[in-house]
């Protein structure tokens, strides 16, 4: 993969056939192409559910589909979280992405007294 921008060779879109039948539109097995063996190789995920409406095209919104489907079957952690409409709702998605970051194996390390991506504490889940 070409980077910046995230570019294609005329090989992706075939080796896009392992995650999608050559029916589905070539857009979503190029797509899938690079984010295929993103997920072949996760050793955790976390999906992010009710983006607003217009959140990406058509192709998009197939390829995440399909992506949402692979990353579910597979045995590995998954966090699913709903798209925050306002402040307190990014706040409580960022602490949940945390704490489940903190969970996993080997995963966020200690954190004690640092600050979260909001400028807010750490270490004192649930408490003042």
């Amino acid at each position: 993969i070409d980077s910046p921008p995230m570019n294609i060779t005329e090989e992706d879109p075939i080796n896009g056939l392992k995650y999608a039948a050559i029916e589905v539109p070539y857009g979503v097995r190029g797509r899938m192409s690079i984010i295929g063996p993103l997920i072949d190789v996760a050793e955790a995920a976390i999906i992010v559910e009710g983006a607003p409406f217009g959140f990406g095209c058509v192709g998009c919104a197939r390829t995440n589909e399909l992506s949402i489907f692979c990353l579910r079957k597979k045995d590995i952690p998954v966090l699913e979280v709903v798209y925050p409409d306002d402040e307190d709702g990014t706040r409580l998605m960022v602490n949940q992405i945390m704490e489940f970051l903190d969970s996993l194996p080997g995963g966020g390390g200690d954190l004690e007294g640092d600050s979260d991506v909001l400028g807010e504490p750490i270490g004192n889940k649930g408490g003042k």
